[in-house]
């Protein structure tokens, strides 16, 4: 059998590999840009109100563009900004719009039926707040609670409230406890 010669290949100047060089860091910059701008979000985790799901200082990736094309759902993970702060949090939704949501003797009540998974979530469940009675919840607009009740200010609070669709950032993607340990949510 005959070997077949690819050739020499031609070596590129030094300015030619330069250029080269600087035009695909320049599109990977662009490219990342684009990415944190319009697609994904990181962020940290602060507080203890996500754990165990999410624990304090979880490293976060946030896509910020599925709500564009779907609705949230129940039970997503959401990032949302607070009104009137730059702050976000991040939070379960537990009812969306047209439910209706109460909270008694500690357990989650939707559309008056008991909410079996909200629970499993929302352990150790003592303050009602504002879902001490009924709550309808509004057109675009999603009751949020953290699974770590004690420590989470959510929904059942006053200072936030409902939280509509326009506050909503994104849906939680990826959580990494570190570099080497990570997993969807």
């Amino acid at each position: 059998m005959k070997a077949v010669s690819l050739g020499k290949q031609k070596k590129k100047s030094l300015p030619w590999r330069i250029v080269s060089g600087l035009a695909n860091t320049a599109l990977l910059i662009i490219l990342a840009l684009f990415v944190y701008l319009f697609l994904a979000f990181p962020m940290q985790m602060k507080g203890h109100s996500m754990e165990p799901a999410v624990a304090e200082k979880s490293l976060l990736l946030l896509n910020k563009i599925q709500y564009r094309f779907v609705s949230p759902k129940q039970f997503d993970v959401i990032a949302f900004q607070i009104k009137d702060s730059d702050e976000l949090q991040i939070k379960r939704i537990i009812a969306c719009p047209g439910d209706r949501i109460s909270i008694k003797e500690g357990m989650i009540y939707i559309n008056g039926t008991l909410c079996e998974q909200a629970n499993e979530y929302s352990k150790d469940l003592i303050y009602a707040g504002t879902a001490s009675d009924e709550l309808t919840v509004g057109e675009n607009e999603y009751f949020v609670l953290g699974d770590n009740a004690v420590y989470s200010e959510d929904s059942r609070s006053e200072d936030i409230g409902m939280v509509s669709k326009d506050q909503i950032v994104g849906k939680v993607w990826f959580v990494g406890e570190s570099f080497l340990s990570f997993h969807l949510l």
